[in-house]
């Protein structure tokens, strides 16, 4: 599962794009990991969008939880998903052996998921059945929004899981992958 991507975009880049707000225009990620810290696009009402940077994976007891299944979302997650979403932006992103970069925008927006335990920002990307070209590497992959799914995710509030898979849109998976690497 997805636990490597690249982000190369400046923050003021990201800043435009999403129309957020950033107190690091001059930042710019290179590899991402879990355990790290990566930059992430969420809503904050009343103040709209923020770049956000907080480290990949939820904390268990004795492990990093940096991917979360969106077909089957465990309890540790649910309040997460219903309330607490974001947009992970990545260049790229690889799978088996296997590198991926997106084939008619400037970036992948990973669905992510939030959470904030001992003041610490924390996020987990959700993952779906391997789509496309990466079936060929990997049995799964990233969710990918599509550009018009970002304020879908970002804004729409729903109280259970049940009403959420009914009504993520039919445009919300984005899998206009093309294959980097090998």
């Amino acid at each position: 599962m997805c636990c490597r991507a690249m982000s190369l975009r400046p923050h003021r880049d990201l800043s435009r794009y999403f129309d957020a707000k950033t107190k690091s225009p001059d930042f710019i990620q290179e590899e991402l990991t879990p355990g790290h810290l990566v930059t992430t696009v969420r809503q904050l009402a009343p103040h709209g969008r923020v770049l956000s940077r907080m480290v990949w994976g939820f904390e268990t007891y004795n492990n990093i939880l940096y991917n979360a299944r969106s077909e089957d979302i465990k309890p540790r997650f649910k309040d997460a998903f219903l309330h607490r979403r974001c947009i992970v932006p990545v260049c790229s992103f690889v799978e088996g052996k296997a590198s991926f970069l997106p084939a008619n925008e400037p970036f992948f927006n990973m669905a992510g998921i939030w959470e904030k335990p001992h003041d610490e920002l924390r996020v987990t990307v959700l993952t779906i059945a391997a789509q496309g070209v990466v079936k060929d590497y990997h049995h799964r992959m990233p969710v990918l929004l599509a550009k018009e799914s970002l304020n879908w995710w970002l804004t729409h509030w729903i109280t259970d899981l049940a009403s959420m898979r009914d009504e993520i849109p039919s445009h919300q998976y984005d899998s206009r992958l093309i294959q980097l690497a090998a």
